[in-house]
């Protein structure tokens, strides 16, 4: 981990949910290629696909058919349970959102999947005991890099966001962690290449979920 310490004690942590929380690439790349045959569309190109990364669900949907996206949502979520059994924690995450709750440090998780995609990924996943507060594409205006979803988790959890951290695999993440100006951290660790996100300077950037908890349990 490298970074720098914050003046003020870390009273929230709000993290992205795929490439972040949650390792989902195999499950969303099969998903959406099965998806892609079903409907006799040819694959996307890999700058297409690395672009998708952190853009939210329907907004990718809308490559395939604009005028079709609600249905093609329900058929994408249909393939995405089928293939559920290829996501999983991150190592050192459960461990780490134990003892950040056990701090009594609140936790959230913003991200751009939409809200009934969210649904199924919590029921596949039991954390609601320690997450309390979950934000969707569905559930704001303006998706990241706009500062909404992190304000409003920070809003709902009444917490300055002084004393947040964010953290994030995107650029879409830290541009919207330093729109919010709370504290950002860098998640590397299901990354190969994290040029874009160096270049954000982020306050903080973690090589493993567990060195969260020596910025927030010093």
């Amino acid at each position: 981990m490298t970074g720098h310490s914050s003046m003020h004690k870390i009273k929230a942590v709000i993290f992205d949910l795929d490439g972040t929380l949650i390792a989902s690439q195999e499950t969303a790349s099969l998903a959406l290629e099965s998806l892609l045959r079903r409907h006799n569309r040819e694959a996307f190109s890999d700058e297409i696909s690395q672009s998708f990364r952190g853009m939210p669900t329907r907004q990718i949907l809308a490559y395939i058919d604009p005028e079709q996206v609600d249905s093609l949502l329900l058929e994408v979520i249909e393939l995405e349970n089928y293939y559920r059994d290829r996501s999983n924690l991150y190592p050192g995450m459960l461990e780490t959102l134990r003892a950040l709750d056990d701090a009594q440090i609140q936790l959230a998780v913003v991200t751009s999947q939409a809200a009934l995609e969210v649904e199924h990924v919590r029921a596949y996943f039991p954390l609601d005991d320690m997450i309390r507060v979950w934000v969707s594409a569905d559930d704001i205006l303006h998706p990241k890099p706009h500062p909404e979803s992190l304000e409003k988790a920070m809003g709902i959890m009444r917490v300055a966001k002084e004393q947040t951290l964010f953290v994030g695999d995107t650029h879409y993440d830290i541009i919207a962690g330093k729109r919010s100006r709370v504290l950002t951290g860098a998640a590397l660790w299901g990354r190969n290449d994290a040029h874009d996100l160096l270049a954000l300077n982020p306050d903080y950037l973690f090589n493993d979920p567990v060195e969260i908890q020596e910025v927030c349990l010093p």
